[in-house]
C-alpha cells in the first residue's frame, strides 16, 4: 500500500498543519514551498498530478468544478482532498489521518 503524498494550496498552507502532518510522517509538501502561491487553481492541480501529489484544499467551488472538467474531458489528477476551514488543526488531523 503507498502512502499518500500530499500537495497543500494556498488556501490551507497553515505552517502548523504542515508541521503535525510531518510530525506523523506524511510525504507534505506546498505551494509556499514550490513557489506557486498565485499560480491559479488549474495550474495548482496540473502541478499537483506532474508531481503525484494528492492536493488538500478548502476550495470547495474551484476544485469541484475542475474536478468536473477532468471527467468531462476524461482526463485524470492524482485526487483532491477538500476540507472545511471550520476544523481546526487537530481535527484535520483526526479525519485525514
Amino acid at each position: 500500500m503507498s502512502q499518500i503524498r500530499l500537495f497543500i494550496d494556498e488556501d490551507s498552507m497553515d505552517q502548523r498543519f504542515i508541521k503535525a502532518l510531518r510530525a506523523r510522517g506524511v510525504d507534505v509538501t506546498s505551494v509556499g514551498e514550490v513557489e506557486t502561491i498565485s499560480s491559479s487553481d488549474k495550474e495548482q492541480l496540473t502541478l499537483a498530478t506532474e508531481l503525484q501529489r494528492v492536493l488538500y484544499t478548502f476550495n470547495v467551488g474551484d476544485f469541484c468544478h475542475l474536478h468536473s472538467i477532468y471527467i468531462q474531458d476524461k482526463r485524470s489528477h492524482t485526487g483532491i482532498i477538500i476540507s472545511s476551514q471550520d476544523y481546526s488543526i487537530d481535527e484535520q488531523m483526526r479525519i485525514q489521518y
